[in-house]
């Protein structure tokens, strides 16, 4: 059984009605950004209860760092539009030079549900990008380490099993360090 918990009258009674318009006037600089942008915000309801709308924007060109991996800024958005909680939905899209691959990274959903998918011109599969990401190569060059197979199978099922472990592993974890 749920019960609603008590709210303070001055906490349920205080309307919020507050915008906030910066063009060009968001600025994040540290050691994993350095981006310039915009925002478009609206915060309404109560001070119990807030709720906040818009859109806060990163210009194209700036600048990312994930795990040791400079990105550019292609495309990032945050899209607040959740009236029963402060959420925002990300959307993100950024690109690095790794060895001679060109590696798009992109982000998109809530933090809570945040997918993400990285791709590589010249293309490699998605297991061979998210090694190229972690140790520098892609993970079926030569000289890279073998991927573990199953033992006792003869067809490519093992292979596809082991294949798709490491790449849940790999994005899980890649996932978590984003968020």
């Amino acid at each position: 059984r749920l019960s609603a918990g008590t709210t303070d009258d001055l906490l349920a009674g205080t309307s919020l009605a507050l915008t906030l318009q910066a063009p060009q006037a968001l600025r994040v600089r540290n050691n994993l950004a350095d981006l310039r942008g915009s925002a478009d915000l609206s915060l309404r309801g109560t001070l119990a209860q807030p709720a906040l709308f818009g859109r806060v924007e990163a210009e194209r060109g700036g600048k990312l760092v994930y795990s040791g991996t400079d990105y550019s800024v292609e495309r990032a958005r945050l899209t607040f539009s959740n009236p029963l909680r402060i959420e925002p939905v990300v959307d993100l899209e950024a690109r690095a030079k790794v060895e001679e691959y060109e590696v798009t990274m992109s982000l998109s959903g809530t933090f809570d549900r945040l997918s993400a998918s990285f791709t590589s011109d010249p293309p490699l599969p998605s297991l061979d990008v998210l090694g190229l990401l972690a140790v520098g190569q892609p993970v079926s060059s030569e000289g890279a380490a073998p991927l573990p197979v199953a033992t006792g199978t003869t067809d490519g099922a093992g292979s596809l099993q082991a294949e798709a472990l490491l790449y849940s592993q790999a994005a899980s974890l890649i996932s978590s360090r984003v968020e």
